[in-house]
């Protein structure tokens, strides 16, 4: 057990938020466990009695311990899977590192051991993780639970230590990870991706084996491991796409698109594969000719083939785009909605490609722009009209003027939003922007504003238009957003104008539309100091929301004015427990909380000069390095 006057130490450093997930390397070796002794250490005689003086001595940091009941091995186990029960958590740390250098003979202790992997402690399930990975591969279901996702959320242990861990057991742990690929967990699934793909080689038959599997996420995930796996697997990869098995044939084209232009030996054999009579074969070899590269000639029927086939090509195969000519570009920019909604997901994509290269032939591609703007496509994606307008810049600005006056609200938006791409050089449409303001539909006049402001036009005409886009949305019992990034940022950069409106905010009865003028209110910071008497009741509200609390609390350390500052350190001590309290909280709340960085560097300068006992252990030491300094 630790001392009183560690102890003392321990309850200072939970106050202050101690212990993050740390992922340097855990253990050193055996040798460097003890600091230099001044006496030669006695053989250790392993008898229950001085077992367990060892594990009373750990709690003071005792390197000669320490190393007493590593060379104990089995003996020592049983009572030190007892004192895991009973120790505080420094002592746990140390007892959960003599485990991991017991290593194999340890195995007894991996039930007790995978409970510690969901510990409130970061620290001591990050050491569980490394010591289950010294123990081996009786160990490795006990580290693959490490891979699930909480509630769909991060795992409670970084998922690439559980993966290093892994990968460093190697061969031993192939079948459980081949078995995990299907797991609905997808922290589970992906991690096992990863953890084979570190293996390396001696995964490979037991992958060719899953490629061939009835289920397709398992399928999908053993291709991605064979692509992790990376250039060594490309011989292997291209003799699979003979395979008798078309889900081989076409988890083999997957895993070659996936490692890209390194594969560019599988190009023959994947134009073969291009005319196989199996279109997920086909729609596989497509993909991954376009993530090689191929020829000019061949990139118009690869299109046609992944329209056809319905496969879901990614972003990054936009360079075949560039390869076909401006004439052949606008086969694919034009809209039919008579296509299946499955395939004209996938037209949508590489009809946007196309957009997005026909922009590249200058001022005469305006009138294919503006007709593609203006197509009822269920399917567009990117904004790459938009973008594409935006490239050509100021010559497509009347053509866009006149679409503000189209029939079609969503034409009249996404005109105005066009013109916002083209920026200032769009100076010609204020006017017409303008009048869009009144336009009957909201989503047109949101458009308008946004365009005027970063045209470069009067802010005060925009602030009635953006100011509802600044809420959050309730989600699953979180906060979210805002609305709008763009109409956030807007009303930020346009400053002390919008205050009086954000702080009649404050009192608005939506929760979310009230933490957004919060933050906003911050992140003007000095100009919005006529906001401190309202974020100042809401900082004091007892019936208030914690995290609106926190948030005011951080608005009025931002805006930095003489009376925020004096309202701060007047409730020191009311700040501070809000403070506390969300930093033991970061997944509550909010979508986005990271208040770990602050904490963690408080709590490294507080114990820069009173490391804890538990930093006598170089193998500690070693890994809590921001603790033990």
């Amino acid at each position: 057990m630790l001392s009183k006057h560690w102890k003392f130490q321990a309850a200072i450093l939970t106050i202050l938020g101690v212990l993050f997930a740390i992922t340097l390397p855990l253990l050193t070796n055996i040798k460097a466990l003890s600091q230099t002794p001044s006496v030669p250490l006695p053989i250790a005689q392993c008898t229950d009695v001085e077992i367990q003086q060892h594990i009373e001595q750990l709690g003071n940091g005792e390197p000669s311990a320490f190393e007493g009941l590593v060379s104990c091995k089995s003996k020592a186990v049983p009572a030190l899977i007892k004192a895991l029960k009973n120790q505080d958590k420094d002592a746990r740390l140390i007892i959960i590192s003599v485990l991991g250098q017991i290593g194999s003979q340890a195995a007894p202790a991996i039930p007790s051991l995978t409970e510690f992997l969901k510990d409130e402690s970061s620290d001591v399930r990050i050491i569980t993780v490394q010591t289950l990975g010294k123990i081996g591969k009786d160990a490795v279901p006990a580290l693959i639970t490490a891979l699930k996702r909480e509630d769909g959320y991060a795992s409670p242990v970084p998922s690439s230590d559980a993966i290093d861990v892994l990968g460093e057991i190697g061969k031993d742990a192939v079948p459980a990870l081949i078995a995990a690929l299907k797991d609905e967990d997808w922290g589970i699934g992906n991690g096992a991706v990863s953890a084979l793909g570190k293996i390396g080689k001696d995964a490979v038959p037991a992958l060719f084996t899953a490629l061939k599997d009835e289920n397709s996420i398992t399928r999908s995930r053993a291709a991605s491991a064979l692509a992790e796996i990376g250039v060594e697997v490309i011989p292997d990869l291209i003799q699979a796409l003979e395979d008798n098995d078309s889900k081989v044939r076409s988890g083999a084209a997957d895993a070659l698109g996936d490692i890209g232009f390194e594969a560019k030996a599988a190009v023959p054999a994947l134009m073969t594969a291009f005319q196989d009579t199996d279109s997920k074969v086909r729609s596989s070899a497509a993909y991954a000719l376009v993530q090689i590269g191929i020829e000019p000639k061949f990139a118009v029927s690869v299109l046609r083939t992944v329209i056809h086939d319905q496969v879901a090509p990614k972003k990054s195969a936009f360079p075949v785009i560039v390869r076909v000519s401006p004439q052949n570009l606008r086969e694919f920019t034009n809209n039919n909605t008579r296509e299946t909604p499955e395939r004209a997901w996938t037209k949508g994509i590489v009809r946007s490609w196309a957009i997005l290269a026909l922009a590249d032939t200058g001022v005469e591609a305006i009138p294919d722009l503006i007709q593609a703007l203006n197509d009822r496509e269920p399917f567009a994606f990117f904004h790459s009209e938009e973008r594409a307008l935006r490239k050509i810049g100021k010559d497509a600005v009347p053509a866009l003027i006149a679409d503000l006056q189209s029939q079609e609200s969503r034409t009249r938006s996404r005109a105005a939003y066009a013109l916002m791409q083209i920026g200032k050089d769009a100076q010609s449409a204020v006017p017409a922007l303008i009048t869009a303001l009144q336009d009957e539909n909201s989503d047109v006049r949101f458009s308008a504003a946004i365009a005027i402001f970063k045209i470069g036009g009067n802010p005060k005409d925009v602030i009635p238009e953006l100011i509802p886009a600044i809420k959050y949305e309730h989600i699953g019992g979180y906060l979210c957003g805002p609305n709008s990034v763009l109409a956030h940022e807007a009303l930020v950069e346009i400053g002390k104008d919008v205050v009086p409106v954000l702080i009649a905010a404050l009192n608005d009865k939506y929760v979310g539309f009230k933490y957004g003028a919060v933050v906003a209110l911050g992140e003007i910071g000095a100009d919005a100091k006529d906001a401190v008497p309202e974020l100042t009741k809401i900082f004091l509200d007892r019936n208030e929301d914690i995290w609106m609390r926190d948030e005011a609390i951080k608005s009025l350390k931002k805006i930095n004015s003489s009376e925020a500052i004096s309202i701060v350190e007047r409730y020191r001590k009311t700040t501070d427990e809000i403070s506390h309290w969300v930093a033991q909280h970061p997944n509550l709340g909010i979508c986005v909380q990271d208040p770990a960085p602050p904490v963690r560097e408080a709590t490294t300068a507080y114990v820069s000069a009173r490391p804890p006992a538990i930093c006598r252990i170089r193998a500690i030491r070693a890994v809590l390095r921001w603790k033990c300094p």
